[in-house]
């Protein structure tokens, strides 16, 4: 099956994060098994709310739909952005979100930073079926 690509200006409003994952959960359906979906959502969820609270502007989604990955880039018009975060505080309702992303995805970064805004970018992969714990011995051998 071949993958497709779409793109969407969301609200730049407490509506936006939901609408986004109404968007990128219709994207993966019928082309990506629901597990990498509901990995696509998160992610998806995760970098809306931060270029809603930490970016300028309105924001785009753009998806890149393929059966075993999904490219998934989050534009707004902020000039600045920082990967690197401090540890959220334990009992904290903020802060894991990059965290999340991170574990999630199988590469994340930033790219377009300039004068009219950035991008934040990542590729989340379907999860290899983990080996059982008698394969695992019998390889060891």
């Amino acid at each position: 099956m071949v993958g497709t690509s779409c793109s969407a200006l969301l609200e730049t409003d407490s509506r936006a994060a939901g609408g986004a994952r109404v968007y990128a959960r219709a994207a993966c359906a019928g082309i990506t098994s629901r597990e990498l979906a509901d990995d696509v959502t998160l992610v998806v969820s995760e970098l809306v709310t931060n270029a809603l609270r930490h970016g300028r502007g309105e924001i785009r989604l753009d998806l890149r739909v393929d059966p075993a990955q999904v490219q998934v880039s989050v534009w707004d018009a902020g000039r600045t952005f920082q990967w690197e975060q401090e540890p959220a505080q334990a009992g904290a309702i903020a802060g894991r979100g990059l965290a999340i992303v991170s574990a999630l995805a199988a590469e994340c970064g930033v790219r377009d930073i300039s004068a009219t805004g950035k991008s934040v970018w990542c590729v989340v992969h379907e999860a290899l079926p983990e080996a059982t714990d008698d394969r695992r011995l019998a390889d060891s051998n």
